[in-house]
C-alpha cells in the first residue's frame, strides 16, 4: 500500500508540482497541506468526500480550504480528488488480484457515484 501511495503521490507532484517554500512554512502554523492531501488519499473512496467535509475535518471554511488547495496544488479540489480516484481505478484494473472484477465495481470502490463522472 505504501508503494502505491508513493507512486500516486509521485504522479501528482509531476502533474501539479509543489507550492513555494514560504507558503509551506505558513501552513505549518495550522495544518500542513500534506495533512490535507494525505487525508484525501486515505478517504478518496468515500463518495461524499468533498470540500465541505474536508474543510470540517481541518477546521477551515470551505472557501479558505479551496483557496489553499488551489494555491498549493494549482488545481480545483474536485479535479484533484477525481484524478486520485481515476489513478486508483487504473491501478486496481491492472492488478491481477482484480481479474474478474467489473470496471463498474472498481469505479464504485474508488468513490465515483456514477460511471459518467469517471468517464
Amino acid at each position: 500500500k505504501v508503494a502505491k501511495i508513493a507512486a500516486i503521490f509521485d504522479e501528482i507532484v509531476r502533474r501539479y508540482g509543489f507550492g513555494a517554500r514560504k507558503h509551506i512554512e505558513h501552513m505549518r502554523s495550522n495544518y500542513n497541506i500534506t495533512d490535507v492531501v494525505q487525508y484525501i488519499y486515505d478517504h478518496y473512496s468515500d463518495p461524499d468526500l468533498g470540500l465541505k467535509k474536508i474543510a470540517g475535518e481541518f477546521g477551515y471554511s470551505p472557501k479558505t480550504l479551496s483557496a489553499l488547495i488551489t494555491q498549493y496544488i494549482d488545481v480545483d479540489l474536485r479535479v484533484f480528488i477525481n484524478d486520485i480516484r481515476v489513478q486508483n481505478v487504473i491501478y486496481m484494473y491492472q492488478d491481477p488480484a482484480n481479474r474478474g472484477v467489473s470496471l463498474t465495481e472498481l469505479i464504485e470502490k474508488c468513490g465515483f457515484v456514477s460511471k459518467m463522472t469517471f468517464y
